[in-house]
């Protein structure tokens, strides 16, 4: 089986190319392609190359973190021959989080070598409709309006208002760069996390899972997830299953400075679930939510739009995973 090697050299403030010149000289016992993304060429459009017209198995294999892997998701058009494989070496890194994965990387290229798909992975949609901004990526420019209906892939989670406003400020700062360089890189998201909390206005939400409806009062954010964690190591759904078929919602209501700082601290573990004041649990194949202001989404952390209206809803296809 032939190997395509794919890396963002600007990645994790440039460490992925310094872990491919070490783990290199275990890839030479296969035939394998080296591909390095370039904002002209960037990862969504090399595995879209790559997959179009498959006749049998490859494998894909990252060196970054999750925007890398929302990248690769998003351009591969054969899901039943392309085998994905991932070396992390991202900031957040919340997919592999949960997996259980050998810190040993050395045997995590052996083990992804063996060419073998040990894990399908759900793959999750969004679909913005109406988005009243979008936000160009390569420039970081908004504009009104954008692609009606938007849509996009997330392998960890997808989420609506408060969170996702977190990931566009991450996106628009320079901080999360230097703080990479000192492997602080999740920081930025607590430190801006604290200064919107001060901004946030709770406003309710019509929700529907699977054709039942609810209203979420004073919503914070409502966060859909695939994989246990996000922003970093917060675990906003501890139940969260990538390969039950379904996806796992996280609601958070009323929350203001004071109780987001009591909630959230317990948040990397898991256990802000027993806040059902400010915290709800719920489960769906397919969830629709609606504002009446527009509210930023984000997949993965990567964020495009606002909207009022989005639905996120787990798809047939499965992620093959050599992992």
């Amino acid at each position: 089986m032939e190997f395509h090697v794919i890396i963002n050299p600007a990645a994790a403030a440039g460490r992925t190319m310094k872990l491919w010149q070490k783990i290199k000289p275990l890839f030479d016992k296969v035939s394998y392609t080296v591909h390095v993304s370039s904002l002209s060429h960037d990862i969504r459009t090399i595995c879209k190359e790559l997959t179009s017209h498959l006749k049998e198995n490859i494998g894909i294999i990252l060196i970054g973190g999750d925007g890398s892997m929302n990248d690769a998701v998003n351009g591969i058009q054969d899901f039943k021959h392309a085998l994905v494989g991932l070396i992390p070496c991202g900031s957040g890194n919340d997919m592999v989080r949960d997996m259980n994965l050998d810190k040993d990387v050395a045997k995590l290229v052996e083990t992804m070598l063996e060419g073998r798909v040990r894990r399908k992975m759900d793959i999750g949609e969004t679909t913005i409709f109406h988005p009243s901004c979008f936000m160009d990526h390569s420039t970081k420019e908004v504009s009104d309006g954008g692609p009606d209906p938007f849509v996009q892939k997330f392998l960890v989670s997808s989420g609506f208002g408060y969170d996702a406003a977190i990931c566009q400020q991450v996106f628009l700062s320079s901080a999360k760069a230097k703080l990479n360089k000192i492997h602080l890189g999740s920081l930025i998201y607590v430190l801006i996390a604290l200064r919107l909390i001060l901004k946030q206005k709770n406003a309710p939400v019509q929700l529907e899972l699977d054709g039942r409806k609810e209203t979420v009062e004073k919503a914070t954010f409502l966060s859909v997830h695939n994989h246990c964690y996000e922003g970093g190591g917060f675990k906003f759904c501890p139940y969260a299953d990538a390969q039950d078929g379904q996806l796992d919602v996280c609601e958070a209501f009323g929350f203001h400075l004071g109780s987001f700082i009591r909630v959230f601290v317990h948040a990397y573990n898991g256990s802000q679930v027993k806040y059902t004041d400010h915290v709800g649990q719920r489960r769906a194949k397919d969830i629709r939510m609606h504002s009446d202001s527009p509210l930023w989404v984000h997949c993965d952390g990567e964020v495009y739009c606002m909207t009022c209206d989005v639905q996120m809803q787990v798809l047939k296809e499965k992620l093959q995973f050599l992992l």
